[in-house]
């Protein structure tokens, strides 16, 4: 691995959440203990998981990991005990002098995560400073947390360091930058550290897809700009070659990888850069990471255990949409370690939601979110935003100098700007974002896409600190407003949803995170694994053992964790764009042991053209294994419609073996029996029809023509567009029907109502 090539003392491993940090660097500091180097291994990651890989408890003091190596420490840098140690250190010496009142309104003003990130901060700089303290060690390995939150991190020394630089010390003692000034030699060496290239090396972590990298360039050009010149990059979990032609999934996700690797962002492309291949087993304990940076190791040919059938049915995204549409508003949150799929699974559920004609604002608070890059379009019903910080903290300070340094002298508004300049300022900005978002919800849904784990906590604790405030201010008087703990704790207004892979460490997270929102007062309502393995007949070995350990963790989430829980498949194509969203929303798991029947849809229309034609493209699509659509025509015009196809095509839409043709192809004795045939245009639907083998069932669904449209180009490409989302609408609405609870009759009457249901 290039990025292991004569190694500086320090290494930091960062990326968007989930792409493998946490392991590559496991492994990485396990290499290089093994090979006579004295290592310490930190995580300043508020959800860290380094234990769990190693299968022992870290905690918040170094710990030599004797099981592992004899040359291998590690420190999960706690926020919560660095904020209390922090607290005491400054609460410490006015205790017993400073009236009781006093000392209890310093400890409050210390309560919330402002102080907490300042608290882990100040010990990740001590890390990069205190030589008494580091120089056993060859090497520190810094597990840091997610892409937003690192480069936050990384900048908060710099902030720190030009913050106090400026500061003429006129500041008040007793918040919590008290502690600060005494560290200011300390701040500044920390950012000399991490931008000399002799000492430090940035790992950018990332994976094969577009939205990783998209990402890590970002993070790239952010570090780059504060001066960390001396990166990496290593791209994690790659389908290897010989599984892609093994099986159309492998061979779905390789091309999806190669693509994305192939457009690569330019900023990338000059930095050295390694490859890790995907595993077939779950990355925990010694042997796994041992194999990790190894690209030969093979997924075994046969697998010798029966994969076992779980205890209960898994839903589709979709069924959990239906419980919570008829509320008709309300907040729905979605919450997990990073990297899980949060964003795409908020966005897929409020893509759902405005379909049904409900308003939705989905929103998220991940400094490191970006769900403009995951919708790619606009629908009705749906309003899209993002708290970002930088953002806000600017429209906060606006707000406070306009407000409070309205009437101050020029030495007062001098003080008041140079607080309003420290980092702290930014989680009350944020906060304040959120608060006003989710009270939305009492008339509207509103679907956040929360930031991982440990920034979730934190977010969760301004919150309570806020509630606490409020509380004590009403006093004796019992007028208590509203607050965003309470809304939160209601769960009547709020539905939190926990989302997980079915892989060991990200269960074990999403458990640990139910049971601090318990101890808040917020009972979760459903837990959704997401990017399970999902098919009817695979072939690849590496993905029948992924299927094998996954089927196990699902099995525990339904047993131990959650009796409400969807699974949300791994599919072909890349869950980006309103179509795609939609077809997560649907898709189900149907495993090697579950029935995988197949239905055969025809729809028809006079020409064969345009609508039918895009009916057949778009249930193939969104209809995965469980269906097969065909399209025909009553009057065929030999010929598919040019705009249809480059509509189609454009949107990522299958097109090859699309062709104008007539129905009498489907009414002969060889012909594949239909089990649902759909008129979509009124002329068809009039005509006298073949006789059809079998029963299907048969409805009217009939949309305007984009063809009759004129006008501009533009205007026709419009119709052809509301075409196909009319088309979509119906489809997604027919396939959230349970078919195979249904009798023929019912079904028969379920579709038809379909029918009359409106299409724009």
């Amino acid at each position: 691995m290039k990025f292991l090539i004569t190694p500086p003392r320090y290494l930091f491993f960062t990326g968007k959440g989930g792409v493998g940090k946490t392991s590559i660097a496991c492994a990485t500091a396990l290499q290089l203990s093994e090979e006579g180097r004295r290592v310490l291994l930190v995580s300043t990651d508020p959800a860290s998981n380094v234990g769990q890989v190693f299968g022992v408890a870290i905690g918040n003091r170094i710990k030599a990991l004797t099981n592992t190596s004899p040359n291998l420490f590690a420190l999960e840098i706690d926020p919560q005990a660095a904020a209390r140690a922090y607290r005491d250190r400054i609460v410490g010496p006015v205790r017993g002098v400073l009236p009781d009142a006093v000392v209890k309104n310093i400890e409050e003003q210390l309560s919330g995560a402002c102080t907490t990130e300042i608290a882990a901060f100040d010990e990740f700089t001590a890390l990069l400073t205190d030589t008494e303290l580091t120089a056993f060690y060859d090497h520190i390995v810094f597990d840091t947390a997610p892409t937003g939150h690192t480069i936050r991190l990384l900048q908060l020394p710099g902030a720190w360091s030009g913050f106090l630089e400026t500061s003429k010390g006129d500041a008040s003692c007793l918040g919590p930058l008290s502690g600060l000034e005494k560290q200011r030699t300390q701040y500044k060496e920390a950012v000399e550290a991490l931008s000399d290239p002799r000492q430090t090396r940035l790992v950018l972590v990332a994976r094969a897809q577009k939205s990783t990298l998209r990402e890590v360039a970002r993070t790239h050009e952010e570090l780059a700009a504060v001066g960390l010149l001396q990166q990496y990059l290593v791209i994690n979990g790659v389908m290897p070659s010989a599984e892609a032609e093994q099986d159309d999934l492998a061979a779905a996700i390789f091309e999806r990888e190669q693509a994305a690797l192939a457009a690569i962002p330019v900023t990338l492309q000059l930095l050295p850069r390694d490859m890790v291949s995907l595993k077939p087993f779950n990355l925990v304990g010694l042997d796994a990471l041992h194999q990790l940076l190894n690209n030969d190791v093979a997924a075994t040919s046969e697998l010798c255990i029966e994969i076992p059938t779980s205890s209960q049915a898994a839903l589709a995204l979709s069924s959990l949409v239906d419980d919570i549409a008829g509320d008709g508003h309300g907040l729905i949150m979605f919450m997990g370690k990073g990297g899980v799929g949060k964003t795409t699974l908020a966005a897929a559920f409020a893509v759902e939601l405005a379909l049904r004609g409900l308003p939705v604002h989905l929103s998220t608070s991940d400094p490191a979110a970006h769900l403009s890059d995951t919708i790619e379009g606009k629908m009705d019903n749906l309003m899209v935003s993002r708290i970002d910080p930088h953002e806000e903290t600017e429209r906060y300070r606006q707000l406070v100098l306009e407000t409070k340094g309205a009437h101050l002298d020029a030495e007062g508004r001098a003080l008041l700007e140079e607080d309003l300049r420290s980092p702290c300022t930014e989680e009350i900005a944020v906060f304040q974002a959120f608060s006003k978002i989710i009270r939305e919800a009492d008339r509207k849904f509103v679907v956040m896409d929360t930031a991982p784990t440990g920034h979730t906590l934190l977010l969760l604790d301004a919150t309570g600190a806020y509630h606490r405030e409020i509380t004590r201010q009403a006093g004796a008087s019992g007028l208590i407003e509203i607050t965003p703990m309470m809304q939160l704790q209601d769960p009547r207004q709020t539905k939190v949803l926990i989302v997980t892979l079915a892989e060991p460490t990200p269960v074990l997270e999403a458990a640990a995170l139910q049971e601090e929102l318990r101890r808040a007062g917020i009972e979760p309502w459903a837990w959704v694994v997401n990017n399970a393995v999902a098919s009817g007949a695979l072939h690849s070995p590496l993905l029948k053992q992924r299927e094998l350990n996954e089927r196990r963790e699902i099995d525990r989430i339904a047993t131990r964790y959650s009796r409400r829980y969807a699974v949300v498949p791994l599919l072909k194509l890349e869950p980006i764009g309103i179509t795609q969203l939609l077809a997560l929303s649907q898709s189900n798991v149907k495993h090697s042991d579950m029935e995988n029947k197949t239905y055969n849809a025809l729809f028809i229309c006079t020409g064969n053209s345009a609508r039918s034609i895009i009916a057949e493209s778009v249930l193939n699509r969104l209809g995965n294994v469980r269906f097969k659509a065909f399209s025909a025509g009553s009057h065929p015009r030999g010929e598919v419609d040019p705009m249809a196809l480059e509509l189609l095509e454009s949107l990522g839409y299958g097109v090859k073996g699309l062709r104008s043709k007539s129905w009498d192809e489907f009414a002969g004795p060889d012909a594949p029996k239909m089990d649902f045939i759909f008129t979509v245009c009124d002329k068809a639907a009039g005509e006298a029809c073949p006789a059809w083998p079998g029963q299907p069932i048969t409805a009217h669904w009939g949309f305007p023509d984009p063809v009759a449209v004129q006008g501009s180009k533009e205007q026709k490409h419009k119709a052809f567009h509301d075409s196909l989302m009319q088309i979509s609408h119906r489809i997604q609405l027919f396939l959230s029907l349970r078919i195979e609870d249904l009798d023929a009759m019912s079904l028969q009457n379920a579709v038809r109502e379909l029918g009359q249901s409106p299409v724009n």
